[in-house]
């Protein structure tokens, strides 16, 4: 999921990321922004169970963390290349919940929120790992 962020802040931890309240079903209907809200939404929610002042000297409060999780994840989803899609996105929101905090904070998130290769070949510019064919950036 799932930008799958950079892992320098507790957005990293969503590689995904996918990351964040509860949302709209998993159909392929939800539309990219409402994915990436959701998504945010939710990661920033259980981040802030298990690291809450990690959260406040990262962002300040869950809010400012949800906005700007969210704008990112719009921007992965929007990427050229990219294999997410909102639905994928929806479907690692109904996993985050049950994230335990050792697995949230390690990196250790469900297959739905973890990024899957996409169209770039390997070494093409990108800025998402789901935007290139070996799964890196």
């Amino acid at each position: 999921m799932k930008a799958r962020l950079a892992t320098s802040s507790c957005a990293g931890l969503f590689v995904f990321l996918v990351a964040c309240s509860g949302g709209s079903s998993g159909g392929s209907s939800v539309s990219a922004s409402q994915a990436s809200t959701d998504a945010a939404n939710a990661f920033c929610a259980r981040a802030q169970a298990c690291a809450p002042t990690y959260v406040q000297l990262e962002w300040g409060d869950t809010a400012t963390c949800a906005s700007g999780l969210a704008a990112q994840l719009a921007g992965t989803l929007a990427s050229s290349g990219t294999s997410d899609t909102p639905s994928q996105l929806e479907s690692c929101v109904q996993t985050l919940s049950n994230v335990s905090c050792d697995d949230l904070l390690g990196n250790n998130l469900p297959a739905p929120c973890k990024a899957t290769p996409g169209m770039l070949a390997n070494g093409a510019a990108c800025g998402d790992d789901s935007q290139c064919s070996g799964g890196h950036c």
